[in-house]
């Protein structure tokens, strides 16, 4: 039984442009070296795909006996939740997507080469959603974390992502415990997510006690990353085609464009993109340069935030 992250070939290289993609040309050496050591030496690395393993590698700076734990434990996370399949792009609640609580522009990233992640907040009220709420919004961070950031190229996992979060409207009605309950550590701990920062802006008066209510269940390490900025600095961060209209930037793209562009893309035939590979695969990206964020491995070397 393979926990397939799909697409195991398939990159997003360009603003809303898909490209087939080899692994081996978006690893450098002493990276693929390394997942190639893991899938000997890790009986659980079996159960995965090569994009979540190296993902993995890079959630836990390179480190094998950090990722062979991580690895466990999303087996035994999976195990006791009863997910015996992952859920696919139509299992997605696309009704609630359309609240337009959250999305992001395929390939955009930070000046420094980070993933990004637009939310707004305001916009998603767990009661107009009725009782599969939590489940469906587990659902979508699932997708996510096992097949949507994997459309991504690898920098994507490799440099982190910068979370946006506008919180204008926020008020209690948008807060759901039990929901904090379910996504927040356990989520953290066994998921390639690597929260490079959270920026928030038009912060509400109940920001203060919102933020020591999800402190009780979300590490310190994640709260310590969490900014509260104005929306004007968010161009230090983000150039504008990166940066949507809403968030003081220039780009106009929608969810209603990424669940158009994710309904395309889940359509791709398997057997054309290999084909694809063959074709146009070169090794150009394993010398390309990349820019993390500080704080971030760089082929085995970090740096200070």
């Amino acid at each position: 039984r393979v926990i397939r992250s799909i697409p195991s070939t398939a990159v997003v290289d360009e603003l809303g442009k898909f490209t087939p993609q080899n692994l081996d040309d978006e690893l450098h050496d002493d990276e693929l070296t390394l997942l190639k050591k893991l899938k000997e030496t890790v009986p659980a690395a079996s159960e995965f795909g090569d994009r979540f393993l190296a993902s993995c590698l890079f959630a836990r700076k390179m480190d094998l006996k950090r990722t062979e734990k991580m690895l466990k434990n999303h087996l035994k996370w999976r195990e006791s939740e009863k997910l015996t399949k992952m859920p696919e792009w139509n299992d997605i609640n696309k009704e609630m997507l359309l609240c337009d609580f959250g999305f992001k522009i395929p390939a955009a990233r930070t000046k420094n080469g980070c993933g990004l992640l637009y939310v707004k907040m305001g916009n998603l009220v767990p009661e107009n959603h009725g009782p599969t709420f939590v489940d469906d919004i587990v659902n979508l961070i699932i997708w996510n974390s096992m097949t949507g950031n994997f459309y991504e190229s690898l920098d994507y996992n490799r440099n982190g992502c910068v979370f946006v979060v506008d919180m204008y409207g926020v008020g209690w009605k948008n807060i759901s415990m039990s929901l904090q309950k379910k996504v927040s550590s356990a989520m953290i701990d066994n998921f390639p997510l690597l929260i490079n920062k959270v920026l928030l802006i038009n912060p509400p008066s109940i920001l203060r006690p919102l933020l020591t209510g999800i402190g009780f269940f979300v590490k310190k390490k994640v709260m310590d990353k969490i900014a509260i900025v104005e929306m004007s600095e968010l161009k230090n961060w983000i150039d504008d085609e990166c940066l949507p209209v809403e968030f003081g930037g220039k780009s106009k793209y929608t969810i209603e464009k990424y669940i158009s562009f994710m309904d395309r893309l889940s359509k791709v035939d398997r057997q054309e993109t290999l084909m694809l590979i063959a074709q146009k695969s070169t090794r150009a990206r394993r010398n390309a340069q990349h820019h993390p964020l500080p704080g971030q491995l760089v082929r085995g070397r970090s740096q200070s935030f």
